[in-house]
């Protein structure tokens, strides 16, 4: 909540991890279980419904809200999930089974775009870097050469400028491209680290997170600007691969390793944990700039 008191509900079912979470119609929060088959529909005051994903296990780690009203999400078994409001899912293949689908954003064409990880055994064929895709609401997929792998992404957005914007940490660059798959650009001047996840901000300018601790905006040109985290800049004990845009109008953060959340305040460009008490990390939940992150 506003105060910086966290509401834990928790779900019906054992050993349900959670990685990929979106906002549904109704003001419902929608969710996937990573190691378990289900979708999730919650309340804002904690009643869990679960329903069928129709996969037994499919570690998703991103979903969204679709242009039909829909939820999507990816699955690492080669498909991407559709569920209705009412809980019927579906499930569509995309065209390599090897491919592992893991970011997903709506374009402006009103079609799902989304990042499809090569295997690393198909690494050295050229089909192995059409790592880009775009679904219809029907299900029909398009693949783009993206020439790279683009494993271990997890962002991708629809920018201000309508491109779709991507991070490649295979080779350390964000990349964008076109609706109609055309004018592929990988931008790198000013990267310090390597992103891993990207999101559209209030004010026309995109966010990233690097594995390194630190967050970044571009911009539509490629213009990028850099935020250390305290005590974390330059490791890789704070990957920041939880990105949004709060209702504060600043971006919010979480560490992918440790229980912790911040902000960048964009009219400071300050990185804060929650309360900004960072003369005492401890005090915010944080560790100390000694020993940021895991041991």
């Amino acid at each position: 909540g506003p105060d910086g008191i966290a509401d834990i509900f928790t779900i019906p079912a054992k050993n349900t991890s959670v990685r990929s979470v979106a906002a549904g119609p109704n003001n419902d929060i929608w969710f996937t279980g990573y190691n378990r088959g289900v979708v999730g529909r919650t309340t804002a005051a904690g009643q869990i419904n679960l329903f069928s994903a129709k996969v037994s296990k499919p570690k998703s780690k991103d979903m969204t809200l679709g242009p039909d009203g829909n939820l999507w999400f990816a699955t690492n078994a080669g498909r991407l999930g559709r569920t209705t409001p009412g809980g019927e899912t579906k499930l569509f293949k995309i065209k390599n089974k090897k491919k592992k689908p893991s970011a997903l954003t709506v374009g402006g064409d009103g079609n799902i775009w989304f990042v499809q990880q090569s295997d690393k055994n198909g690494k050295k064929k050229k089909s192995s870097k059409k790592t880009l895709a775009r679904m219809t609401p029907w299900g029909k997929v398009t693949e783009f050469q993206a020439k790279s792998g683009l494993r271990k992404s997890y962002g991708i957005t629809t920018g201000p400028d309508g491109r779709i914007w991507f991070c490649d940490p295979e080779r350390k660059r964000i990349g964008r491209m076109a609706l109609n798959g055309s004018g592929l650009t990988y931008f790198k001047k000013g990267l310090k680290g390597t992103p891993i996840s990207i999101i559209t901000g209030p004010d026309n300018q995109m966010y990233f997170g690097e594995k390194e601790g630190r967050i970044g905006r571009i911009s539509v040109s490629g213009k990028i600007t850099e935020y250390p985290i305290p005590g974390a800049a330059g490791t890789k004990k704070f990957p920041v691969q939880g990105l949004t845009v709060g209702p504060d109008g600043d971006v919010w953060f979480v560490n992918d390793r440790r229980s912790q959340v911040g902000k960048l305040r964009l009219a400071t460009g300050n990185v804060d944990c929650v309360n900004g008490v960072w003369n005492n990390l401890e005090a915010c939940g944080w560790p100390g700039p000694a020993h940021t992150g895991h041991p």
